[in-house]
């Protein structure tokens, strides 16, 4: 094990600065992903400022790490924040899904869909009010509605169904229907 990985997983601030100098670039865009996904934004924050760079990190951060760490990443790194927010509603990671939505992320409908997967009820809500749509469908076909309705989520279920019922008709079957 090379002496960022060491130090990152020992979360060793000084190690860290001292092992950056000898570290090749792989080796500092491994341990920038490790520390993002311990949360260490110390860390995170040393490694970038010593040239690591991961688009994948974000990915890290916001399914296991910390939302300060997510956001620190977006402002200076960027990376996958559509992979990210998938992971954070995957993982149930509220508060960076939360500033992940504030962000040109455009996977809200897959997202939905891990979240209910899963039985993330508050994150789901949350992105039903950021604009998935829970009758997308996402992986093979399937929909965040049909999920719920298979995993027994009923409160879900119905809270899908009375959104799509209180939506004003824009879609072109409605449209076509005024205009005939």
């Amino acid at each position: 094990m090379t002496g960022v990985f060491e130090a990152v997983k020992n979360n060793d601030l000084d190690a860290l600065r001292r092992a950056i100098p000898d570290a090749k670039p792989a080796d500092l865009a491994g341990a920038l992903r490790n520390a993002a996904e311990l949360g260490r934004l110390p860390l995170v924050e040393c490694l970038v400022q010593g040239g690591a760079r991961d688009d994948w990190a974000i990915v890290a951060a916001a399914s296991f790490g910390t939302a300060a760490t997510v956001r620190y990443l977006y402002e200076r790194v960027g990376g996958d924040v559509d992979a990210a927010l998938i992971g954070a509603a995957a993982h149930g990671k509220e508060e960076s899904a939360r500033f992940l939505l504030t962000t040109p992320a455009r996977t809200r409908d897959e997202a939905l869909a891990d979240a209910v997967l899963r039985g993330y009820e508050k994150i789901a809500v949350l992105l039903l009010d950021a604009g998935a749509d829970p009758f997308a469908p996402v992986y093979g076909g399937r929909t965040a509605a049909a999920i719920a309705r298979e995993k027994g989520r009923d409160g879900l279920a119905a809270l899908f169904e009375k959104a799509r019922n209180s939506k004003p008709a824009n879609d072109a079957e409605s449209v076509f229907e005024k205009t005939t």
